[in-house]
């Protein structure tokens, strides 16, 4: 039996013993905290020198030495991140690159050292904004400047370089609620640098935004004066170059600070805690069971409190990787659609590629673009377009194999990415499916929605995988599509060298043909229009050649439609008139008198203002002067700014005939509004009258017409006797062609005027 001294010793004993095993797992869970803090702010200052090294040259040189200089278990903790320090210190990498690496780390860095955790327990919107939103800001903006910069070294700026500033731009307006949530964030104590930089993005982020995506909407519809990349001056919307990197630095240094004081408190907190612990610890064994009683109840609560952190903690950290994974999916996915966006084909690219090198495969891509759709966005609305657009991306998807990738790039462009075994076929009955599908017209509620879609396929298959270049691959289908929408639209083509080539020779031409109008390589010859019954010459049409350095004379079918593509025809129609009014007024010097000078007028100067202005500035020759304009300019829905130009045209005494007549879809209405002083019948239609009795009726129809509306004839393409003499018996009031003359230059014309003159008539009479 114990005595009592043994009893009291037994109670002492065991009523000490479970507090003493109760404290030392405390002092335990204690250190354990202690540990995961010094990890955390190990983890806050290795991303502190990561987004140095990522904005600051000369630190990314020793971004790989970083790595080595973690402690042995901070460094098994992180894991291997050889490979974006790679990036950051590769010195040939574009900063925005570097940027993206920096990101990478801090998101891996921050989770596995629990930083996360610890900043969310009481500045959840903190560490939101560190780890999630600043990051992907900063990453975009340079991506941004670093287009910028790359056009700016570009000799030739073209819609599509546009095309990809305003794409990179638009990604912008997913994080303009970040921006406001960086700039509002509480409590951020940062210092006045880095919240000034936060300040003024939010405060100036919308309508830098509208300034950036009007301009680029300009350069893509072809208007301003954008021709090469050096002429971009859309750097100023943003902050560039060193003022950025220093603003974001200073950023950085002010929230890591932030972070880093608030993990320095915990330390401290559980230091504390720490001492008081071993100390209790004593107290128990010497001051016996009351102490250990309150200890004990401290050491409740206090692992309590613990445990309820630890939850509170997991809760918000599995919130903030919900957010995450959303805003990550929201960045990479087009709203309206639901498809795939350009950064998600971009990166998925880069995926395939990796796998068709393995599987020994091809990579294939077809670029779609909708045929008319802009018509249906202008006559129904965006709400209409919209519709068709959600149309367009259930078929592509129906339309598609379950492992092809799909995605919307633009207005109403799509990209599809599939694997190639190298051969045509199969990609072909896609496109046609694709086709298909699209031009079957949809409705919208009560109206009808008819559109199409036209294709450019590029395949890379082989040893070409060596060496593939995203941007090349891309633009090779683009190449492709633009050929299907010049044969016709609806049709799908493949990419070949041969098209390549095609391409580089336009653009060797067209950098030509602007050198060209610089150095008046233009000029004009005239072709003779003779009086159908005198035979009396009544007027030249001066038509536009070109004197090519190295290829010759090149005529109108050349030039013509590059000069309207490349928006210089106003030019081009400028070159010519000067030197056609130098040369009537030469042949005036001579005692020629060429009764009418015929110059042909692009159907858009009439709604051009300047043009105007710049017939006002010159000398011209009263009741001599015409412009020869197609009949589609007389159509109904002749607008009043060229209805003004042709008004003011007739009070400056000049005339406008209306060329190629039966070839276009001018009315009578337009005819009975405009009056034009002449009209031309087209040699396809005139050409025929002395062999098909079709067009002779034909003709002789449209010359009652223009007598009823006292409106002078011409047919143009006269070469034959009997052609001219039939024409000359249906009424014709004038005639050109090679039967006459071939077009000439200026200096060979009174020689041929003074023959005609003297032989032209007698042989008409």
């Amino acid at each position: 039996m114990l005595s009592i001294q043994g009893k009291l010793t037994f109670i002492l004993v065991s009523l000490i013993a479970p507090l003493v095993v109760v404290s030392v797992l405390s002092v335990e869970m204690i250190d354990a905290e202690r540990e995961r803090v010094m990890s955390a702010l190990q983890g806050a200052e290795f991303i502190s020198k990561v987004w140095n090294a990522g904005l600051d040259e000369g630190a990314a040189k020793q971004a790989l030495a970083l790595q080595e200089d973690l402690q042995p278990d901070f460094r098994a903790l992180v894991g291997d991140l050889s490979k974006p320090l790679t990036t950051i210190s590769d010195p040939d990498a574009p900063r925005h690159m570097r940027l993206r690496a920096a990101y990478d780390i801090t998101v891996d860095v921050a989770g596995k050292s629990k930083l996360i955790n610890l900043l969310s327990e009481e500045t959840p919107t903190l560490a939101a904004v560190l780890f999630d939103k600043a990051p992907e800001l900063a990453f975009r903006v340079e991506y941004l400047l670093s287009i910028v910069k790359k056009l700016q070294t570009k000799d030739e700026f073209n819609r599509y370089d546009a095309m990809s500033i305003q794409i990179a731009a638009g990604q912008f307006k997913t994080l303009a609620d970040s921006v406001s949530m960086i700039s509002n964030a509480v409590p951020l104590q940062l210092d006045g640098e880095a919240k000034g930089w936060l300040t003024d993005l939010g405060a100036s982020y919308r309508a830098d935004n509208s300034k950036l995506q009007s301009e680029m909407a300009k350069i893509v519809l072809g208007s301003g004066d954008y021709v090469r990349g050096s002429d971009i001056k859309i750097d100023t919307l943003l902050p560039v170059g060193d003022a950025f990197g220093a603003r974001l630095l200073a950023f950085w240094k002010g929230g890591m600070t932030v972070a880093t004081r608030r993990i320095n408190e915990e330390r401290e907190r559980l230091n504390l805690l720490y001492a008081f612990e071993v100390g209790s610890l004593g107290v128990l064994v010497v001051f016996g069971v009351g102490a250990s009683v309150l200890m004990r109840r401290s050491i409740i609560q206090q692992t309590r409190k613990l445990q309820e952190a630890y939850s509170k903690a997991d809760q918000q950290n599995r919130a903030l990787e919900e957010m995450r994974q959303h805003a990550e999916h929201e960045s990479m996915h087009d709203a309206l659609t639901g498809l795939a966006n350009r950064r998600f084909m971009e990166r998925e690219i880069r995926k395939c590629l990796k796998t068709a090198k393995e599987k020994n495969i091809g990579l294939a891509v077809l670029h779609i673009d909708l045929d008319r759709f802009k018509q249906i966005n202008d006559t129904l609305g965006h709400a209409a377009g919209d519709h068709v657009l959600q149309h367009v991306a259930k078929v592509l998807n129906r339309e598609t194999r379950e492992d092809d990738v799909v995605a919307r790039v633009g207005g109403d462009e799509f990209l599809v990415l599939s694997f190639s075994n190298g051969q045509q076929e199969p990609l072909g009955k896609m496109a046609k499916r694709i086709i298909d599908s699209l031009s079957r017209p949809i409705h919208y509620m009560d109206n009808l929605c008819q559109f199409g879609a036209s294709v450019g396929i590029n395949i890379v298959f082989g040893d070409d995988l060596n060496e593939f270049d995203s941007d090349l691959f891309l633009s090779n289908a683009d190449i492709a599509l633009y050929r299907a929408k010049e044969t016709g639209r609806g049709r799908f083509v493949f990419f070949s060298h041969a098209l390549r080539s095609e391409v580089e020779i336009s653009k060797s031409l067209s950098d030509d043909l602007i050198l060209g109008l610089q150095k008046r390589e233009f000029f004009p010859v005239y072709q003779p229009q003779v009086d159908a019954r005198t035979g009396e010459c009544i007027g030249v049409e001066a038509l536009a050649r070109w004197n090519h350095p190295h290829k010759g004379s090149l005529s109108p079918a050349v030039f013509i439609p590059m000069a309207r593509r490349l928006g210089l025809l106003g030019k081009l129609d400028e070159c010519i008139m000067e030197q056609a009014l130098v040369d009537l007024r030469s042949w005036d010097s001579i005692g020629l008198h060429v009764p009418r000078l015929s110059l042909n007028l692009s159907e858009h100067r009439l709604a051009d203002s300047e043009f105007l202005t710049w017939l006002e500035t010159h000398d011209l020759p009263d009741g001599r002067l015409s412009f020869e304009v197609l009949e589609t300019v007389f159509s109904d829905d002749f607008d009043d700014v060229r209805r003004y130009a042709v008004d003011r045209l007739q009070e400056l005494n000049i005339g406008l005939e209306m060329d190629d007549f039966g070839t276009g879809h001018a009315s009578l209405a337009g005819l009975l509004s405009f009056s034009p002083c002449r009209l031309k019948i087209a040699r396809e239609i005139a050409g025929p009258v002395d062999t098909s009795a079709r067009h002779a009726k034909l003709v002789s129809g449209i010359i009652d017409v223009a007598e009823a509306l006292d409106i002078e004839v011409l047919a143009e393409g006269v070469e034959r006797e009997k052609q001219a003499q039939i024409l000359r018996d249906l009424g014709c009031d004038a005639l050109q062609g090679y039967l006459f003359a071939v077009p000439m230059p200026a200096s060979e014309l009174p020689k041929w005027w003074h023959l005609h003159s003297a032989t032209g008539q007698r042989k008409s009479g």
